[in-house]
């Protein structure tokens, strides 16, 4: 496991994880697109906050905001 923090490309898989996690709790379509902006993470957030990935075999499983 390697945690660094995250580059200004991670911001859209940010997004599509967070999509992915309620997804799977099967929350309605309406309610995804209500929490569209809070899924979001602008490339300008990673630059002024300490946010880091956790990344296994190369991958990305995870996000952390230290906020």
């Amino acid at each position: 496991m390697n945690i660094r923090r995250a580059d200004l490309e991670h911001a859209p898989r940010w997004k599509r994880g967070g999509e992915a996690a309620k997804g799977y709790w099967g929350y309605e379509d309406v309610w995804m697109l209500r929490w569209g902006s809070v899924l979001t993470v602008a490339p300008e957030y990673i630059r002024a906050n300490d946010v880091y990935v956790v990344a296994e075999g190369g991958e990305i499983t995870a996000f952390r905001n230290d906020r």
